[in-house]
């Protein structure tokens, strides 16, 4: 694959992203993205593109399928995801952003009161030891109820709720061809013994990918979707293999079953960012950016390349006061999805430390530009939940109350 370009330095220590003042316009050349994929393994953007835009001729549109699970915690996430897909489709300078669909689960597929702010389906949801296998059971279910042909477009991308889009992403699968993120963890050598058990022979074979974000012909993805849900069930119903492959066994029935149809996708490196504190900090991340499609490098932006089309924060961002990385506990400044469980985050969250990285100011930015746009409408309520400097204090800050010793700073980051 291409090499990940470098960012203005190895640690990033301010945001390259400013306020609002920020225009969200394509003002970028294009460079060498009518070229290559940036972030491809093996394999080049699929063409034939325009030479000036980068964009698809003709245009591929796609459909976005948001699943989803019933409840406040999904609830939100899936309106910040939907407000940011709306922004970047009006951005979209190829025009391949097109419909949009919530599947989403209840437990007697009782629609909830969301449907007209985004189009949804709602199909019935299971309960179990694993709710993970709501996706692969909700997109049979979909199929099966005839939606996926109502549906105008000839490509779908699965999305999860607590994706953001960052700018406006083209269509970069093909009709025989998925195009999907590359998962570290998703080793088909590290694997390959627990791969065997189900599909004896294909153990090693498998892509390095799960099932969203993907980006699939809708042909393709009514092959795959019931092995899919019945690879996952196989696996869930192996001790064997759930000890193995533990949370993301649902990923695996996804990979085991587009292997076993000999389907193999398009593997982007910068399809999606995510990491906590720490991981991948010399990555860059930005938001607004340019809207043409990302090539080797991506468009320029602020004088360095953000190359991702979408965040992915499934991992909470910790901090110190001072900026300070704290991986593994919840930071003095904490940004994660989980404190939010059972109610809305609060409008206008607090910034992070003046020192954090990029990501944690971009996420902060996202949330709040569609906490804010809901909160006009009048569809944001008011919050429970606190800003993020308020779910931990470290112990031991002030001085201590007689001598001279050395103030604590326990537990902040390398410090022990």
């Amino acid at each position: 694959g291409h090499p990940l370009p470098a960012a203005g330095r190895p640690v990033r220590d301010r945001p390259t992203t400013g306020g609002s003042d920020v225009p969200m316009t394509g003002d970028a050349a294009p460079g060498d993205a009518t070229d290559a994929c940036f972030g491809c393994n093996g394999g080049e953007r699929p063409g034939p593109l325009h030479p000036l835009t980068g964009c698809n001729i003709p245009p591929r549109p796609y459909h976005t399928l948001l699943t989803s699970s019933s409840g406040t915690y999904q609830l939100w996430q899936s309106r910040v995801m939907h407000h940011h897909f709306v922004a970047q489709r009006a951005r979209d300078p190829c025009g391949e952003m097109a419909g949009f669909t919530r599947l989403h689960t209840t437990r007697d597929a009782v629609p909830d009161a969301f449907g007209a702010e985004m189009h949804t389906v709602t199909v019935k949801e299971g309960h179990g030891a694993y709710p993970v296998v709501n996706r692969p059971s909700s997109v049979v279910q979909f199929i099966d109820g005839g939606h996926l042909d109502r549906i105008q477009e000839d490509y779908i991308f699965i999305a999860e709720t607590d994706h953001i889009f960052l700018r406006p992403m083209p269509n970069l699968a093909t009709e025989n061809t998925p195009a999907a993120f590359h998962f570290g963890y998703m080793v088909a050598d590290g694997q390959a013994r627990i791969v065997d058990k189900f599909v004896p022979g294909l153990g090693g074979k498998t892509d390095p990918i799960g099932p969203s974000p993907l980006l699939i012909h809708k042909d393709l993805l009514r092959r795959l979707a019931k092995p899919w849900l019945d690879f996952t069930l196989k696996i869930c119903e192996d001790r064997e293999a759930v000890q193995a492959l533990g949370w993301v066994r649902e990923m695996w029935g996804y990979a085991i079953a587009a292997a076993s149809l000999g389907i193999k996708h398009l593997v982007l490196d910068a399809l999606q960012f995510e990491g906590g504190s720490i991981g991948n900090r010399d990555r860059q991340l930005a938001w607004p950016v340019p809207a043409l499609p990302v090539g080797t490098q991506g468009p320029e932006h602020r004088g360095s390349h953000m190359p991702y089309y979408l965040v992915h924060y499934t991992y909470g961002i910790e901090y110190s006061r001072e900026g300070i990385p704290m991986e593994l506990q919840v930071g003095e400044w904490s940004l994660d999805k989980r404190h939010y469980m059972g109610h809305y985050p609060p409008t206008a969250l607090l910034p992070p430390p003046a020192c954090a990285h990029d990501r944690a100011f971009v996420l902060t930015q996202l949330i709040n530009n569609a906490s804010a746009a809901l909160t006009i409408a009048g569809t944001w309520p008011d919050a429970k939940g606190g800003s993020p400097n308020t779910y931990h204090t470290l112990p031991l800050r002030a001085p201590p109350a007689s001598g001279t010793g050395p103030r604590s700073i326990s537990g902040t980051g390398p410090w022990s």
